[in-house]
Formats: C-alpha cells, structure tokens, sequence
C-alpha cells in the first residue's frame, strides 16, 4: 500500500470517530476494532457496532477483543468504553493497516494470546505496544508513526 492510501484509510477513521465524539449522542465507540472498520463501494472506510454497548456489556468478549481494549479499561473492568479507549483502539487499527498484520502480530509470537493479554493490562514503566520498526512505506512521513504510538 503507498502512503496516500495508508492515510486515506486512517482519515476516515478518525473522521469517524470525530463525528461520534463531538456530534453523536453516544460520546464514544466503546468497541472499536478493525472489524467495525467496513470499506464501502468508493473506499471510504465507514465504522460500524457503535451504540450497542450496552447491548453487549453483558456478553463475554472473545480473547481476541482485548487486543484493542486500553490497558486501563482493561484494568478498571470498564466494558462501556471512553473517548480515550476510542483513540488507543485507532492507534492499535492503524497499525494493523501499516504492518499488514494482526495487532502485537499476536498469531505469530512466541508467547501465547493470554500471556500477551495479561502484559497489556499489566503495564508498566514501558509500556506494550505493537511494533512499527518494519513498516515499509518509502513515502510515508515519520510523524504518522510518532503519532500512532503517542495513541
């Protein structure tokens, strides 16, 4: 993918969720992952599954889900979500898009999905995050990584 598309698709994306910020009712997501990321007939990326929170506060999430959860929503047990959460979950999602690969590359580590889960929550001085080192995008500006790991 060159960089124009690259930033196409994160444009939408934080447009999105700008709208659900700043104009919607609801304030927040709460559930963002790429699967909520739909790509309509003009490539423009649309997000979907919001509102439904509280629908889904009661169901069991998949050990998967987590891999965009905040760490301190993770922590605090909070599974309705915050703007905050919204924002850690598109750095998680742009990184996917820049790597090609699933968030942590979680299919290809080796420690287990659970171990990686539990240093997410955990935290720490420095804390986990997927890695950016490989991206291969010869025109893409490098404050684009800085900003996704400020996320």
């Amino acid at each position: 993918m060159d960089a124009f598309f690259v930033l196409s698709i994160m444009r939408d994306i934080s447009n999105g969720l700008s709208y659900i910020h700043s104009q919607s009712f609801l304030g927040f997501h709460g559930r963002l992952t790429s699967r909520n990321c739909v790509v309509d007939d003009r490539w423009v990326v649309k997000l979907s599954d919001f509102g439904c929170n509280r629908f889904y506060a009661t169901e069991k999430k998949r050990k998967t889900d987590y891999l965009w959860i905040a760490p301190e929503l993770m922590r605090a047990n909070f599974s309705l979500g915050t703007k905050a959460g919204d924002v850690y979950s598109f750095a998680i999602i742009s990184s996917e898009v820049l790597t090609r690969r699933s968030p942590f590359d979680y299919e290809n580590r080796q420690s287990g999905l659970d171990e990686l889960i539990y240093m997410i929550k955990k935290g720490g001085t420095i804390p986990v995050r997927p890695s950016l080192s490989d991206v291969e995008i010869l025109d893409l500006n490098p404050a684009v990584l800085h900003l996704i790991r400020d996320c």
